[in-house]
């Protein structure tokens, strides 16, 4: 009987996670601050205040490898600051 009530449990849990889950990607989208948005313009996809800025600077200086881990890592290190 106690296996069977940690199977049912178990079983409950992960629908409950695979609900929450598919709930959160659905909604994602639009959760979206609405300052996110500020950084970016139609004409050329960054706003001069951000071309300006070190942070954009520092992503510029970033040599791609083509190995995908390396790039990402590179990317993110040059944005600390």
């Amino acid at each position: 009987m106690r296996k069977n009530l940690m199977k049912l449990l178990t079983a409950l849990c992960a629908a409950v996670f695979f609900l929450a889950c598919a709930l959160l990607s659905l909604g994602g989208s639009s959760v979206v601050s609405a300052s996110a948005f500020d950084y970016r313009s139609a004409a050329n996809g960054i706003s001069s205040s951000y071309a300006s800025g070190k942070y954009y600077q520092h992503l510029q200086q970033v040599t791609l490898t083509g190995d995908g881990v390396t790039d990402t890592l590179s990317v993110a290190i040059s944005q600390l600051g």
